[in-house]
């Protein structure tokens, strides 16, 4: 009698590809998401770039209400496009490179993963705030009100020292979590140590409308941006290498022999 043999090989042969087919649907979208910090580092610098482009002419920090009137009714969409770009995209990726290294980093300490978790809320938050402050200063100039515009754009300078400086303690802490707990590249952490120095006296400039030392932030901000993008690419490529890892590890489900 051979009835027997047909129902077991069928059975193997119709459920044995379906793990395989589940993994590789899985991991599709997965693959997409860790690329993300990657294109995020990236693209925060883009977008400064843009915004800067879009506007590069900027008042001082400490510049006369009629000053800022007269520029911002003159660049009005100029103005709100670098605020939107600068100040709510580059937020938004900044806070996605930042959040993927708390991520990195959050089973390792977590008294200092929650602290520095809220520090960058904070800061993303800040950003977002400065870009709708933005567009509210760039209509307050186009009806002429000197004394609103004014006070939004000192503002918007006060908010920026603030951000700076808890950007900096963030970028410290952030880059030593990740030299201690992993192999974040010595490069990065020299250039960790470098923007949390920088970012002090550029975020008391702001802070204290110190025009004086407005200056530094022609070095700060090249140096925040070299540290986001070289971050994000590292983590994107770290989430490759691991996804890589675990491909190889994951058998593929042999068929049963039809007898």
């Amino acid at each position: 009698m051979t009835v027997q043999n047909i129902s077991v090989p069928s059975q193997a042969l119709i459920t044995d590809p379906q793990p395989e087919v589940q993994h590789i649907r899985v991991q599709a979208p997965g693959r997409w998401f860790k690329f993300l910090p990657a294109l995020a580092g990236i693209g925060y610098g883009v977008a400064w770039l843009a915004g800067l482009a879009a506007w590069p002419s900027n008042l001082a920090i400490d510049a006369s209400k009629r000053e800022i009137v007269s520029l911002y009714a003159a660049h009005m969409s100029q103005a709100a496009a670098q605020y939107l770009v600068v100040e709510g995209l580059a937020g938004i990726l900044l806070g996605i490179v930042l959040f993927y290294s708390i991520r990195r980093v959050s089973r390792c300490d977590p008294t200092w993963t929650s602290r520095v978790a809220m520090v960058a809320g904070v800061v993303v938050a800040i950003s977002l705030l400065q870009s709708l402050l933005g567009l509210f200063l760039v209509s307050s100039a186009s009806k002429g009100q000197l004394s609103q515009s004014g006070d939004i754009y000192q503002l918007i300078n006060r908010l920026d020292g603030v951000k700076q400086l808890l950007l900096g303690a963030c970028v410290v802490i952030l880059g030593v979590l990740l030299r201690t707990t992993s192999n974040y590249p010595q490069r990065l952490m020299r250039t960790t140590v470098i923007v949390g120095i920088a970012l002090v006296p550029s975020g008391l400039a702001y802070l204290l409308l110190w025009n004086a030392l407005a200056g530094t932030t022609f070095v700060s901000l090249p140096l925040l941006i070299l540290w986001v993008a070289g971050t994000g690419i590292w983590l994107g490529a770290e989430s490759q290498s691991g996804l890589g890892a675990g491909r190889a590890r994951v058998g593929v489900p042999g068929s049963a022999p039809v007898v």
